[in-house]
């Protein structure tokens, strides 16, 4: 285990910005990133999703979108995201295609899903 305290640029580096939304100015830090995607992979091997399992990412372009990100790649699994502009039939296709164990989305999204 390495005890030795953080370089105050390895503090500041965690506390750096990762990327801001334009729309509403949220932001998220490397550090915060990381430790959300930490909870994400957690919650996702609780229900058995495991490296190579596909995961579909149907969400909008925003934080959350990074950190769902973030915890699928921390596990190893793969990523297939899907965004709201594509059409109901593709999305059909891309769901029955890549038979994905796990589907993410966002609660506005859902009745799109459900649709199909």
């Amino acid at each position: 285990m390495d005890t030795r305290k953080p370089s105050s640029s390895e503090e500041i580096r965690g506390q750096e910005i990762a990327v801001k939304e334009v729309e509403t100015g949220r932001a998220i830090t490397y550090r915060d990133l990381d430790r959300l995607g930490s909870k994400v992979a957690n919650g996702l091997l609780s229900i058995g999703v495991k490296k190579g399992d596909r995961v579909i990412l149907y969400m909008r372009n925003r934080i959350e979108y990074l950190i769902a990100e973030r915890g699928i790649a921390k596990i190893g699994a793969i990523r297939i995201g899907l965004n709201e502009l594509l059409s109901a039939e593709y999305i059909k296709y891309m769901i029955e295609d890549s038979k994905p164990r796990v589907l993410i989305t966002d609660y506005e999204l859902i009745g799109g899903i459900r649709e199909i």
